[in-house]
């Protein structure tokens, strides 16, 4: 529904299965000039479908008010959910649903702004829960890129150098059980808390294109102690190169 500047929307989804208690997810949205918008939402399914066939135990249930403002060049993004019955796996294999409602606020800012040969593009995200038995998360997480475009002998040549930051901070993350495929709770290991940097260019003379890339030149100086899950290290110094060569 759409009224001048003023767009209303919804949706209902109702999951129909053997198993299913009531799974279901609804959705409101309110934006005006599609720069600021309310949006609800209700969602009641269970984790995965080991949860739904081979426990009985309830669904979890999302109530979700999200606020949001969307420019060119800058998006926030005011989110609050509650969580009730929230799920998870032991290290044991055993289901363990919280009794308590869990709830989390986060909070998010996406930009992209080119000054001049200067461009800087990312986001921050900060999320905070009051119940870290139902959910696991980093309180800050971050990536950003920042490159300089360079244009030489005359627009033939066109060269893009820059460097990639992420960043998330510590937190007992579940970690990955192979035998399964699902992740477990573990509360042994904090992983994060590092900043991963990978530095690029990014040349092009004509029709042909080159790709350089050095990721984690610094890594192992400082510490060892970077994980992008639990037992599952990040990756290390590594070199990457590409070459393209467009034909017509």
């Amino acid at each position: 529904l759409e009224i001048k500047n003023f767009d209303l929307e919804g949706k209902y989804t109702y999951i129909l299965s053997e198993n299913s208690t009531n799974e279901h997810q609804a959705l409101i949205k309110a934006s005006y000039k599609e720069k600021i918008s309310l949006q609800a939402e209700q969602n009641k399914a269970y984790g995965n479908y080991f949860f739904r066939y081979y426990s009985k135990i309830n669904p979890t249930l999302t109530n979700s008010i999200k606020l949001k403002y969307d420019t060119k060049n800058l998006l926030l993004d005011l989110t609050y959910h509650q969580v009730e019955n929230a799920t998870y796996l032991t290290q044991n294999l055993d289901i363990v649903q919280v009794s308590q409602k869990a709830n989390l606020l986060q909070a998010k800012a996406v930009y992209n702004y080119n000054i001049g040969i200067f461009n800087a593009k990312g986001q921050v995200l900060y999320q905070k829960t009051d119940n870290t038995d139902a959910i696991r998360l980093p309180e800050v997480q971050a990536k950003a890129s920042f490159a300089l475009k360079v244009n030489l002998f005359g627009g033939k040549m066109t060269s893009l150098f820059g460097v990639d930051l992420n960043y998330f901070s510590a937190y007992y993350a579940d970690v990955y059980n192979a035998k399964t495929g699902f992740f477990v709770r573990q509360d042994e290991d904090l992983i994060g808390n590092y900043v991963y940097a990978d530095i690029f260019a990014n040349i092009k003379i004509s029709q042909c294109n080159l790709f350089i890339c050095l990721e984690h030149p610094y890594a192992g100086l400082f510490s060892n102690n970077y994980f992008s899950s639990p037992y599952y290290p990040h990756s290390g110094l590594n070199f990457r190169w590409g070459l393209s060569w467009e034909l017509w």
